[in-house]
Parts: structure tokens; C-alpha cells; sequence
């Protein structure tokens, strides 16, 4: 009886040693498929100082100011790269900073496709990193195997001609607004999620514009200053906040979270 008893133990744990040993398999979040992400102020930081010109830099840089009453803060933890979540607007950090004009990290596994929507014109000017030399070709949809990197520049106006060649600025046209819509695809075209980004370019009182003018122009030994792209009295800004309007999956990933 003793051992017969024994046995059954024996098999009790061989089964369920077994069982232990069976990989886990982790479903990954519809959320997390497709990952957009960008240099944001810390939001504790907002209202609470101004990010200043410094002039010794020719725009590209700058330190902070806290207002009266509130503590320092380190220039290098002013801003940081986080994801952006759905519905929360967010300050980024200066044209220019970490790179030229604007840069977004998408971390997608599959084709990835940047579609300017409104407006769709040249106002806007979007391209995939590293390759920037072809960026501004333009187009109102550009397509890159993911991930990647994107870079954007909110010109604010339509150019005639500075438009055609490579732009990478440090400022542009405040009180301007813009959408890119932002697909992700598997690799045999079928649609997995689809984005929207919301861009404002903001007041800047901080950025004194025509001493950046002045400044560029002496800096390149009078072959740049005033022309089609940077006009007398502009309102020029370094600033842009950010939303991440909408987040959707396609009905037929929508049921695969649901029965997967």
C-alpha cells in the first residue's frame, strides 16, 4: 500500500514538474505594438521658468530661468524623451535640440507611414532619419520600415524656392498648427494602427528674433538673413507642444486582443 501510494506521488510530481516547465507565452499590449516618442519638457517644470536665447550658441542651445521663488533646476533636466500618451499635450523641447528641427522615435516592428493631413503642403516637412539629404521632396505621404526615426519642420508658410533644398532650422512661425496621421502596417500591407499628431507652435517671448537675423547674417558673412524664409517682423518661436490626438487599431487587430 506503502508503495503504491508512493508511486502516485512520484507521478504527482513528474506531472506537475512538467507543467513548470512549459514556456509562458506573453501577450503583448495593442498599446505598446506601435511606441511614439520625442524630447517633452518635465511637466512639473511648466509655468514655472522659461527656457532663455543664449545668444554665444546661434540659437541651437539655451539654459533655464525659474521664475521668482522657485528653484534652480539643471539645464540638462529641463526636457527628456518620453512616449507620448493619448490626450495629454506636452511642451516640447526647442527646434534644434538633440538634432535638427524636430525629431520623433517610432518603435514599430512592421512599414511605418507619416502622412501630413492637415495642411497637406509644403507648410509642413517631414522625413525619415538618417537619410535627410532627400527629405524635402515634398511629398505628402513618406513610407520607412520601422523603427525609426522622423524628423519634422513646421515651416508656416509656403516656399518658393528655399523650400527645395535641405532645411534645418531652429525656429519657425508661431500660432501655426498642424496634424500627422501615422500608420503602422504589418510587413504584407495589412493596417495594425493608425495615430494622430497635433503640433502648435507657441509663444515665444524669450527669442528675440531679429537679433537672431542680425546674428546669422554675420555669422555667414552676408549670405543669409532677411529673404522668402525668415521675413521683417515675423512672430518666431523655438516652441512647439505636442498631442497625441488619437491611438486606433483596426477592427481586425481589435478582435484578435479580444479572442487572442
Amino acid at each position: 500500500m506503502k508503495r503504491w501510494i508512493a508511486g502516485i506521488f512520484v507521478m504527482v510530481l513528474l506531472c506537475c514538474g512538467g507543467c513548470a516547465e512549459k514556456p509562458v507565452e506573453e501577450k503583448v499590449k495593442m498599446d505598446d505594438l506601435m511606441k511614439i516618442s520625442t524630447w517633452v519638457m518635465d511637466p512639473a517644470l511648466e509655468g514655472k521658468g522659461y527656457w532663455a536665447y543664449d545668444r554665444d550658441s546661434y540659437g541651437t542651445k539655451g539654459h533655464w530661468v525659474p521664475n521668482k521663488g522657485e528653484p534652480a533646476v539643471n539645464d540638462e533636466d529641463v526636457f527628456r524623451e518620453e512616449r507620448l500618451a493619448v490626450g495629454e499635450t506636452r511642451i516640447m523641447a526647442p527646434i534644434g535640440y538633440k538634432g535638427g528641427n524636430l525629431n520623433f522615435t517610432i518603435d514599430f516592428e512592421g512599414i511605418v507611414t507619416v502622412e501630413k493631413t492637415e495642411p497637406a503642403d509644403h507648410s509642413i516637412l517631414t522625413s525619415f532619419e538618417p537619410n535627410l539629404a532627400d527629405q524635402w521632396i515634398e511629398e505628402t505621404l513618406i513610407t520607412r520600415n520601422g523603427p525609426c526615426n522622423l524628423n519634422v519642420f513646421p515651416v508656416g508658410k509656403n516656399l518658393a524656392s528655399e523650400g527645395r533644398g535641405l532645411l534645418i532650422q531652429h525656429n519657425t512661425i508661431a500660432e501655426k498648427e498642424y496634424l500627422l496621421t501615422i500608420k503602422g502596417y504589418e510587413l504584407d500591407g495589412s493596417l495594425m494602427v493608425t495615430a494622430e499628431l497635433k503640433l502648435t507652435t507657441l509663444e515665444d517671448e524669450a527669442f528675440p528674433y531679429e537679433e537672431y537675423i542680425q546674428e546669422t547674417y554675420r555669422r555667414t558673412g552676408g549670405y543669409a538673413g532677411y529673404g522668402e524664409l525668415y521675413a521683417v517682423g515675423e512672430n518666431r518661436t523655438r516652441f512647439c507642444s505636442v498631442e497625441l490626438v488619437s491611438y486606433e487599431y483596426s477592427d481586425h487587430y481589435k478582435m484578435m486582443e479580444i479572442f487572442g
